[in-house]
């Protein structure tokens, strides 16, 4: 998929979507992520990474965040849908 079409859960990291290629993506998206959830005061238990790569994934579950891997050609099942809802409502609830 095109990168113009991935875009960060925050509004203000949408323009990291023109940055050069990064030779260390997981290590890229753990920053991303830590960015994100201290601007929307998240834990990082209750903030998901969404991706299609499992070496990501793995990067971030290892940081604490929770990674949820998605098929490159299906992305966001119903299943996977029904998932990320559940996981945000038992963080929803635990505040």
């Amino acid at each position: 998929m095109a990168r113009e079409h991935h875009y960060c859960g925050a509004a203000w990291t949408r323009n990291l979507a023109g940055m050069i290629v990064v030779p260390n993506v997981p290590k890229f998206k753990v920053a991303n992520m830590d960015r994100i959830a201290a601007r929307c005061n998240v834990p990082r238990a209750c903030a998901l990474l969404v991706d299609d790569r499992p070496e990501n994934i793995v990067a971030a579950e290892r940081a604490g965040y929770v990674g949820v891997l998605v098929d490159e050609q299906t992305g966001i099942t119903p299943r996977i849908a029904k998932n990320i809802m559940d996981r945000l409502k038992e963080c929803a609830q635990a505040e």
